[in-house]
């Protein structure tokens, strides 16, 4: 056999291969473990600094920064620090509120991996300015880095998820896996950074999240989009060519409104809760930093469940019923903890919220591809850069109101009228059941007709 065959013997066996590690690069296998990391590192981040921010702004005020092992046994006042750390939460979903206007177009045009990989970025630096920030000012800083960051990684996150997976069953169950990852990072977040800042200092929780960052970082570089189908190429070759006019009919659209405006809400509360909470828990009942995260575990823990019930629930109920009974669910718990003065007491009505918060969460990133889908020929970005808008202006208005109200009207009232308020708007999600009929009669229907 001569040298030319022998090469063109190997030629097929070097195809093979490339053509291998290209379908490992595609497969929906990878994309839903980026997406997955992706969320739960979001979470790891935010859970992980709420519940310390009342002692380092403590620290900061009393010029105590430099201290690397914390002190437990200080009496401390951290009902004082309620609005600075009310702002330093805030900040982040306004600035992201602001920022999703513009990536969720974006992303539209240039695809999900470049916005994921600079949004990697952007949040590793916003960690370690969380590590060795010495002012109020510093950590507001790094906190809108964050928001930055996070705004390209969630919006090309759900994106790519969104894209990746066309048929609608497969797509909730891969949302509420995507969304489990929030929760998972939430349930690792809380004790993680009480428990490792009580014994080992500030840097050292937030050096370790930011390693994981690089890693997910590595991650993103190396997935690619699934192959579309023809339908699919076609809708988002006529959503590029549409571009501001289509994005206005998208916020003008009214099941989109009734969707984002119940986000909004069930954010507020969040936000109010998250905000004032911690706070509360160690000047009220009297708990150490690292009980504080465990007690929040337990919550989280609840939530997960939720989560995994309501993506089974979600074949024989429609999702707009889900959303009711999980907004009733989480106001119930809200307006209990007014009531609550025992440790015990805390924990039940933590996970009661939970499992609320954790019903709505897994059904509205499927209510909104579905409408993409059927109404806006897929334009996800779009779709998805308003919903990260109206979920971070929840969270700004929430800790920031949220701080302020806690010293004008107390905390009982603070807590029972947020209650009321998510209550109430769960009647909001009942027109939604309108979107079976939509998706059974006129899905297929709407793009022909355009």
């Amino acid at each position: 056999m001569n040298k030319g065959e022998e090469i063109n013997e190997r030629k097929p066996l070097l195809g093979e291969k490339t053509q291998k590690k290209r379908s490992w690069r595609t497969s929906k296998f990878l994309v839903i473990i980026v997406v997955f990391i992706a969320m739960m590192i979001e979470l790891i981040m935010l859970t992980t600094l709420e519940p310390l921010l009342p002692d380092l702004l403590y620290r900061i005020h009393h010029n105590d920064t430099s201290m690397l092992v914390v002190d437990g046994s200080v009496n401390y006042t951290f009902l004082a620090t309620t609005v600075e750390g009310g702002i330093i939460i805030g900040a982040k979903p306004g600035v992201e509120m602001i920022i999703n206007f513009f990536v969720g177009p974006f992303v539209d045009r240039v695809g999900h991996k470049w916005p994921m990989v600079f949004g990697c970025f952007g949040n590793v630096a916003a960690t370690l300015g969380f590590a060795f920030a010495g002012k109020f000012i510093y950590l507001l800083i790094a906190r809108i880095v964050q928001a930055i960051g996070s705004s390209m990684s969630v919006i090309s996150a759900f994106a790519l998820l969104s894209h990746s997976f066309e048929e609608g069953p497969e797509r909730d169950r891969m949302n509420s896996i995507a969304m489990l990852g929030l929760s998972v990072g939430m349930f690792i977040g809380f004790p993680f950074g009480s428990t490792v800042y009580y014994f080992l200092g500030r840097i050292v929780p937030f050096a370790i999240i930011a390693s994981f960052m690089l890693i997910d970082g590595a991650l993103r570089l190396l997935v690619k989009a699934p192959s579309h189908s023809s339908a699919s190429e076609s809708r988002t070759e006529k959503t590029e060519k549409k571009g501001l006019k289509h994005y206005l009919l998208v916020c003008l659209d009214p099941y989109l409104f009734l969707i984002l405006l119940c986000n909004i809400l069930i954010n507020v509360g969040l936000g109010v809760i998250v905000g004032t909470e911690p706070a509360w828990l160690k000047e009220t009942i009297r708990l150490k930093q690292w009980v504080v995260g465990m007690v929040l575990v337990g919550g989280s823990l609840l939530q997960i469940t939720a989560q995994l019930i309501a993506t089974y629930l979600m074949i024989y109920i429609h999702k707009s019923t889900i959303l009711f009974f999980g907004m009733i669910i989480m106001g119930l718990g809200t307006g209990f903890y007014p009531f609550c003065h025992l440790l015990w007491h805390v924990i039940l009505t933590e996970m009661l919220m939970r499992v609320g918060f954790g019903l709505t969460l897994c059904v509205i990133s499927p209510l909104l591809a579905n409408v993409a889908d059927n109404r806006h020929q897929s334009a996800y970005g779009s779709v998805f850069g308003l919903y990260g808008a109206s979920y971070n202006l929840g969270l700004a208005v929430g800790p920031i109101t949220g701080g302020i109200l806690l010293h004008v009207i107390g905390f009982s009232w603070l807590y029972w009228s947020t209650a009321i308020c998510i209550a109430a708007a769960s009647f909001l999600s009942l027109p939604l059941r309108n979107l079976i009929k939509f998706e059974k009669v006129r899905g297929k229907e709407l793009f022909k007709s355009e």
